[in-house]
This record gives C-alpha cells, sequence and structure tokens, in this order.
C-alpha cells in the first residue's frame, strides 16, 4: 500500500513522462527508489523511466529488483522483456514476454513483442508454446521467388490460403494492430526522437536531412503482397531499411506502398534503377516508383525539404542545433546507450501473416477485389 505522499509523487512521475520529460522524471523515481528500495512497484517505475531514458543496463537492475521482490508482476517481466531485446538478448526476452502474460493474459503488448521478436531468430527453447509453434509452421510455407520471372496470381493466393489456414489451425490470439511489414537490418534510424523534435519544436533534425527513400506504390493488395516478397528477398537493397506497408496517414496520398531507406543519395540512384527492372519483372508495369527525402511530415511542413536536387537542396538551420538539444536534454542523460533494432530475418513469419491478414481487411473495406479468399 503506497501512502498519500508516495501516490503524489507517482503521479509526478508519470505526468513528466507524458511530457517526455524523462530525465526530470527520472530525478523523481529514483528518490522514490532509494526511499522505498524494497516496494516492488517503484522498482519498477524507475526501471520504466529507465527504459525511456535507454539506460537499459540500469532499467534491468531495478526490474529484476521488481521481479526479485514480487515474482507475480507480469508488467516487471515485461519490461525485462523489452530491455532483453536491446542487447540481443532474445531467448530471455521470450521467456520473460511469456511469463508477463502467463500472469496477465489482457498484456496486449507482451503478446505483439512475443509476434515481433520471432522475425528476428529461432528459438531453441519455449518451442510448443502457440506463437513459436505457429511461426515454425508458417517458416515451412515457403514461397518460390525468383527476381527475374512474374510472380504469379495463383501461387500468391495459394499462400495467402494455406498461412491463413495455419494461424485458424493453431492460435485463439490473433490481434494484431499493426500494418507495416519491415525488413530492418540492425541500424537503428532513432525515427521516434526525430519526431519528437519535430513535433515539439516545428523544426527538422539535422540527421533527416541525410534521409532519402525510395517510395513504389502499386494499384492493389495483390500487387503489395508480390512487392512484399521482391523486399523480402531484395537483393540489391539487403543492407538497407525497408518496408511495405497500407497508407493510413491523414492527407497523404496512395494505398499500397514500399519504401527502401538510404543515406547516399548515389546508392539511392542505384537501388532505384535497378528495382524498377525487377519490379517490372515481377509484378508488371502497374506501379510507380520516385525518389524522395525524408518524411512526408516535415515537406508538408517544408515543400523544399523535399526537392533532391544534388546542389539546390534545402540546408539543415545552425540555429535549430540549440532546439534538438533541448529535447535530447529532456530525453537523455549521460547513460543513455544507443538504441538498436533487431534485424529482421526473410521468409514467412507470423508478424507477417497477421499484418497481411489485416491488409485484406483493409482491402475488403476499400472495395479493392484484387484478392478474394
Amino acid at each position: 500500500m503506497l501512502s498519500p505522499e508516495i501516490i503524489k509523487e507517482v503521479e509526478k512521475v508519470k505526468s513528466f513522462e507524458r511530457l517526455g520529460e524523462y530525465v526530470k522524471a527520472f530525478k523523481v523515481s529514483q528518490s522514490l527508489v532509494e526511499n522505498n528500495e524494497n516496494n516492488f512497484f517503484l522498482q519498477n517505475l524507475n526501471g520504466y523511466i529507465l527504459f525511456k531514458l535507454n539506460n537499459f543496463k540500469s532499467s534491468k537492475k531495478h526490474l529484476s529488483k521488481s521481479i526479485e521482490l514480487n515474482n507475480n508482476f507480469a508488467t516487471s517481466y515485461y519490461l525485462l522483456g523489452l530491455v532483453n531485446r536491446q542487447h540481443n538478448e532474445f531467448e530471455d526476452a521470450l521467456e520473460n514476454f511469456i511469463k508477463a502474460i502467463s500472469l496477465d493474459i489482457n498484456l496486449k503488448d507482451a503478446h505483439h513483442n512475443i509476434i515481433k521478436i520471432l522475425s528476428s531468430f529461432k528459438p531453441k527453447k519455449n518451442l510448443n508454446n502457440p506463437y513459436v509453434l505457429t511461426n515454425s509452421l508458417l517458416e515451412k510455407i515457403n514461397f518460390d521467388y525468383r527476381e527475374n520471372l512474374y510472380i504469379n496470381d495463383s501461387e500468391v493466393v495459394s499462400f495467402i490460403k494455406n498461412s491463413i489456414e495455419v494461424l485458424k489451425k493453431n492460435l485463439t490470439y490473433t490481434d494484431f494492430p499493426h500494418m507495416q511489414i519491415y525488413r530492418h537490418n540492425s541500424v537503428n534510424l532513432n525515427c521516434d526522437r526525430h519526431f519528437k523534435v519535430f513535433n515539439s519544436q516545428a523544426i527538422i533534425p539535422e540527421f533527416c536531412f541525410e534521409c532519402f527513400k525510395i517510395v513504389i506504390e502499386v494499384n492493389n493488395i495483390l500487387d503489395l503482397i508480390k512487392l512484399y516478397f521482391v523486399f523480402d528477398n531484395l537483393y540489391v537493397g539487403l543492407r538497407n531499411n525497408r518496408k511495405v506497408m497500407v497508407e493510413q496517414r491523414p492527407n497523404v496520398s496512395g494505398q499500397y506502398k514500399g519504401f527502401v531507406y538510404s543515406q547516399n543519395l548515389q546508392e539511392l540512384d542505384e537501388i532505384a534503377n535497378n528495382l524498377q527492372k525487377i519490379i517490372k519483372k515481377n509484378i508488371g508495369d502497374n506501379f510507380t516508383i520516385t525518389k524522395k527525402r525524408g518524411c512526408t511530415e516535415f515537406s508538408q511542413k517544408y515543400p523544399n525539404y523535399k526537392e533532391i536536387k544534388k546542389d539546390k537542396m534545402m540546408s539543415f538551420k545552425t540555429e535549430w542545433k540549440d532546439k534538438e538539444k533541448y529535447i535530447d536534454g529532456k530525453i537523455y542523460n549521460k547513460n543513455s546507450e544507443k538504441a538498436l533494432i533487431n534485424k529482421y530475418l526473410s521468409g514467412n513469419k507470423l508478424n507477417d501473416i497477421l499484418i497481411i491478414r489485416n491488409w485484406l481487411k483493409f482491402a475488403k473495406a476499400n472495395g479493392d477485389k484484387s484478392i478474394d479468399l
């Protein structure tokens, strides 16, 4: 039971966290722990704030202490799983996510993170867990992709039908709200941080002036799934972060898109030229391919930013640097570590099929009948 005074301080921590003031939140949460070191809830709270600060090693210590004090608190296991992911401790992360939902079946984020992490490694434990088993069965459903051949419609439909049948037979919980399929390398573009800067200061972060992307748009859900196969096997851009998605942002045109990211204009041109040829062979002529700079939201605010003219592109304004430092001073401290992105493996995954199923629902709702299951 927490005293009214402690509850008031906890609410202060939560308020700072909601505002993105992680450094301020930590000062309060650390003080609470120092004065109440045997309280599992406060240890968990401090571990969470340390995680938000990217202080992963310290976060792990406090979350482990919370579990030591109370081994029935699902949230601490879930958060510890997130920390494990940042250190590429995949088996431990999976164990902690599974433990979290065994204690609280309604902890949706733990379910979702099990699904995501199974795209990054092949477990050696928990093989009978429904998620692990279903993912393993889906991995056995191969799609025979060949770079120089047209992707046959009936083969795509057969692949989707077989995969969804595996879901129906083996999983009861399939609530997964995501609409983007990634193929990450291990480089973290740190987009969350960049949008914090943009949304709070109305400036484009310096890093984003060297961010370029190829955008492919197709006309229907069938071709989007074909593009997914292309991106899953994309040799020419294999080291680049890429994603395939359904567009849901307001005031942004297009519905079915793929993106390949680059920090090099020469590389961007090379990938775009090769990708144009590959997609034409695999999908046909009904697509567009364009080269853009950074995120759409930035160019909506600063129209000149999107222009790619090698000697005439919009430059970062030096007076913006202090505004970036101001935000970094709120969300990082001297112990902040570089956050990782877990590399996504190629091949059929539970994560992908659940997202494709969401795409199919979107397509049906929007009158797209290119795939009729």
